[in-house]
């Protein structure tokens, strides 16, 4: 039993961190106080990995990067700072940004 043995919960840490490094696979932390002993565990991580293997993962692509042309990005900036909608624009230069030094 890991508790009977002098584990606690940083151990458990560790060891749910070595058991994902060496068997690619995610179990939660809760898995080592449900089931503590070496038996209960190895058919947790065969249960998860046969769940994991069965569960097909899905594959997320990004959307495609169209590209613009230069006239159109130049647009784009001036509708943006004619909105107000670009903070770089209207941030003043840093030296007038800086507090009043303290004369004390």
């Amino acid at each position: 039993n890991f508790f009977e043995l002098g584990g606690h919960s940083l151990l458990a840490t560790q060891l749910i961190s070595r058991i994902r490094t060496s068997f690619l696979v995610d179990l939660p932390l809760r898995t080592i106080f449900e089931h503590p002993t070496i038996a209960q565990l190895a058919l947790a991580i065969e249960q998860a990995q046969a769940a994991q293997s069965a569960a097909p993962t899905p594959t997320v692509q990004p959307p495609p990067i169209k590209p613009i042309a230069r006239e159109q990005r130049r647009m784009k900036r001036s509708e943006l700072k004619s909105d107000g909608q670009n903070p770089v624009a209207e941030t003043p230069p840093a030296e007038e940004n800086q507090p009043e030094a303290y004369s004390g």
